[in-house]
């Protein structure tokens, strides 16, 4: 049996073009929703293991950003349990808080920034993400694949035929008129 298909991609608005032929119609049209089954699948599977990777990685920020917060935290009650004799002056002092509450600041706006895009990671990822809808379905052809064998190797044989008589009238018409050029020049 044979068959024959073709895929291909649409440049103008992401369209996959998908083309089957066999023998039998009805191999055709359980070809085609099989394929559209499958191409379904895959690009729903896609969608969630990118979503899923996203969560993931922004997890993992969260828990790294956390533990610099709690950090810097830790450093900020440090330094200000400290005693007088710890800083050699108040403005050493007063510099070296004003950092520390700075890094803390700074580590809480990243953390709730990231507490946020890891609610919205957890909404995409249960989401569900259909970017597939089949334009056209599949139906049932009408008639068998059959390839016109004959009538291809008919017509290419008439063409090529025609372009071999072309070619004999101009090769000749050439030869004349550079013999007729010789003669002209000879005399």
């Amino acid at each position: 049996s044979v068959i024959q298909g073709s895929i291909s991609l649409v440049p103008e608005g992401g369209l996959v073009r998908m083309r089957v032929e066999a023998k039998s119609p009805e191999l055709t049209l359980i070809l085609s929703h099989g394929f559209l089954i499958a191409f379904e699948q895959y690009v729903q599977e896609s969608n969630f293991q990118s979503a899923r990777r996203t969560r993931v990685f922004i997890e993992k920020q969260l828990v790294e950003v956390g533990a610099q917060l709690n950090q810097a935290e830790e450093r900020l009650r440090y330094i200000g349990e400290k005693n007088d004799t710890y800083f050699t002056s108040d403005i050493q002092r007063e510099i070296m808080m004003g950092r520390l509450k700075r890094d803390v600041s700074m580590n809480a706006d990243r953390f709730m920034m990231l507490l946020a895009q890891l609610q919205e990671a957890k909404l995409q990822e249960q989401k569900d993400n259909v970017f597939f809808n089949v334009l056209d379905p599949p139906l049932l052809p009408t008639s068998p694949f059959k390839p016109k064998i004959q009538l291809k190797t008919t017509l290419g044989g008439i063409f090529g035929l025609f372009l071999g008589i072309c070619f004999v009238f101009i090769w000749e018409w050439v030869r004349i008129l550079w013999e007729a050029d010789q003669k002209k020049s000879g005399r």
